[in-house]
């Protein structure tokens, strides 16, 4: 963790954390964010993209089209294996 923002629990994460995340001096260009869906605002993932060269990641839910694609073509190629196969 490079930075805190403390607040009270009324106040929603994202405006919380607003001014850090677009001042923050710990993000490179190139570097990567990636998003909990709670804490996704587009206005932001732009601002970060754009202005700041960082780029935002949204992970994909298993019951998403785009995660299920994903897996069809990894076993298409013959390189997916389920997380306790990839451990091993």
């Amino acid at each position: 963790m490079e930075e805190i923002v403390f607040g009270t629990i009324k106040i929603h994460d994202m405006e919380q954390c607003r001014d850090m995340l677009r001042n923050t001096v710990c993000f490179k260009e190139g570097d990567i964010l990636i998003n909990d869906r709670g804490f996704l605002l587009r206005e932001m993932t732009n601002d970060l993209k754009t202005r700041r060269k960082v780029d935002t990641y949204l992970p994909a839910r298993e019951n998403m089209t785009i995660f299920q694609d994903a897996v069809q073509m990894a076993k298409t190629s013959g390189k997916w294996k389920k997380a306790s196969q990839q451990e091993a």
